[in-house]
This record gives C-alpha cells, structure tokens and sequence, in this order.
C-alpha cells in the first residue's frame, strides 16, 4: 500500500465503510497497480477499478 500513490491511498482511507464489511476495493486488487512506478499511471489504472475514484 505504501507504494501506491498519494490520491488512492487518501481515496481508500476516506472511503472506508464505518462498519465490518468487505471492502469495494480490496488489497489483492491494488496489488498491480502499486507495482507501476509512475504515479500518474498508477491513478489511469486505479480510475479504471473505481469509476467514482476522482482523487
């Protein structure tokens, strides 16, 4: 998670739910995405996950 960029970690902080339920976005899936190196490649992909994600 830590090499992921700035907007979608604040993206899944902030949308975290307020109660125990499986996340929309899971670790597993930002797996690939936190391999890319370019941060702004990192958000084309991540958009592409989350069609609400404007971080």
């Amino acid at each position: 998670m830590l090499r992921l960029a700035p907007g979608i970690r604040e993206y899944n902080i902030l949308s975290m739910p307020n109660t125990v339920q499986q996340p929309a976005i899971s670790e597993r899936v930002l797996c690939p995405i936190a391999q890319i190196e370019d941060p702004n490649q990192q958000l084309l992909g991540f958009r592409g996950l989350s069609p609400t994600a404007d971080s």
